[in-house]
């Protein structure tokens, strides 16, 4: 299966809302009390998502012409990275990021930023980002994460093949992503 990852854009906005949707139901739910939930939901209405197409970099990644997954660079901030859960641990969310910080390097950020959901916390372990800090309010646990980008994210990308397919597209091409069918 073929997995593209490219630019979102306003005709996305109601699918990438169902998967924001869809994702924080049914992953972040685990975390998160169901009010937490209802709250960060409406940030998301296909309405919000349109501006927040107009305000940052938003990418989504497309299986089978459908939009399975998000994130969005705002500056040197990481925001809003959200995987369908049908699809969640089949590598989408790595793809994402790798766009993402190539972007990051292109625009000349050297530290990359990512406040997170606790959910979201080993994903972002698993790619080399460090915690620096937590926050803990009576509605809500986030952490915050960074990573330095410049020198490194680089030599990863072109160890792992992705660096040269970057360079040459704007559009970014893995084929044989996996997913997994949710169980749910």
């Amino acid at each position: 299966m073929e997995c593209l990852i490219r630019g979102a854009m306003q005709e996305d906005a109601a699918a990438i809302s169902q998967v924001i949707v869809t994702a924080l139901r049914e992953s972040n739910a685990r975390d998160y009390s169901a009010e937490i939930i209802e709250a960060v939901e409406r940030s998301f209405s296909p309405g919000a998502v349109v501006r927040l197409i107009e305000q940052r970099q938003v990418f989504v990644a497309v299986v089978g012409g459908r939009v399975v997954g998000t994130a969005g660079l705002d500056g040197d901030t990481v925001r809003s990275v959200f995987v369908a859960p049908g699809y969640q641990g089949g590598g989408i969310g790595r793809l994402l990021m790798d766009w993402v910080e190539v972007v990051a390097v292109r625009g000349g950020i050297e530290w990359l930023r990512v406040p997170s959901s606790i959910t979201a916390e080993g994903f972002y372990l698993s790619l080399g980002f460090l915690r620096c800090g937590m926050s803990i309010t009576k509605v809500s646990v986030r952490s915050s994460w960074r990573k330095r980008l410049i020198g490194n994210v680089l030599v990863h990308l072109e160890r792992s093949g992705v660096g040269p397919i970057l360079a040459e597209s704007c559009e970014f091409r893995k084929a044989a992503i996996g997913h997994k069918r949710s169980s749910r």
